[in-house]
């Protein structure tokens, strides 16, 4: 019919693109027998993709007395995302299933997705203190009232917080977030103008095992950190 032989489409062209690399929140806890099988199968995975995403655990007040290494920050997470079950993870914030249904098709989908800010930071160790030197980057006009920058100081490794389920060492455990689990509001971001965030923190007092979560690390007096040649940072 050639009296309607006519098609529109919107094409959208961008200056650029960013590589995308996916944060993958995990909410798990030492008394939790199936977080053990859902550990294992995406550090399996994790393994097969390095450099690709980004780790974070947050170790749960639950099941029984949960996990010694929980946090009042890491709960509010948890209550973030209205999450009431472990082994349980968000991927950018989305994702949310057992850690035991991760796949690298999964992973690859999340890769994949268009992303119009180049995130990037360097941080420093001096003895108990963490500075964390943050540039954004953005490619696009991003307008929003709600841009939030947060960052965790996580333990490499850990081993004291062994507890019922068979496991013995725990990857990428959340220690303290900067400056809390609320983050750094920023204003919307202009494409081509880098802005840069400077964020820092002191671990006080000395290390305490807590016997389980009913006894939480108090920030202001005490820290749970194992070695802090161990620690890393994470910003998103």
């Amino acid at each position: 019919d050639p009296s309607n032989d006519i098609f529109t489409d919107t094409i959208h062209v961008w200056n650029n693109i960013a590589v995308r690399r996916p944060l993958i929140e995990t909410f798990t806890s030492s008394t939790c027998g199936p977080c053990a099988p859902a550990n294992v199968t995406a550090e399996a995975l994790f393994a097969q993709n390095p450099g690709a995403f980004t780790s974070i655990k947050y170790q749960a007040d639950f099941p029984g007395l949960g996990d010694p290494y929980f946090t009042l920050e890491g709960g509010n997470r948890r209550g973030y995302y209205a999450i009431n079950s472990v082994p349980r993870m968000e991927i950018d914030g989305g994702w949310d299933q057992n850690g035991n249904n991760i796949t690298q098709e999964v992973l690859d989908d999340y890769i994949s997705v268009l992303t119009f800010v180049n995130l990037s930071a360097t941080y420093s160790i001096n003895i108990k203190t963490i500075e964390v030197d943050i540039t954004i980057d953005p490619f696009e006009n991003i307008q929003s009232n709600n841009l939030v920058v947060h960052a965790a100081i996580i333990e490499e490794t850990t081993y004291n917080n062994v507890q019922n389920n068979g496991e013995t060492q725990f990857e990428h455990v959340v220690k303290k977030m900067l400056p809390d689990d609320n983050g750094t509001s920023i204003p919307s971001l202009t494409g081509g103008q880098q802005s840069t965030l400077n964020l820092n923190y002191t671990f006080n007092g000395n290390y305490r095992l807590p016997a389980n979560s009913t006894q939480p690390i108090n920030h202001s007096i005490e820290h749970s950190v194992e070695d802090f040649s161990n620690l890393m940072v994470v910003v998103w």
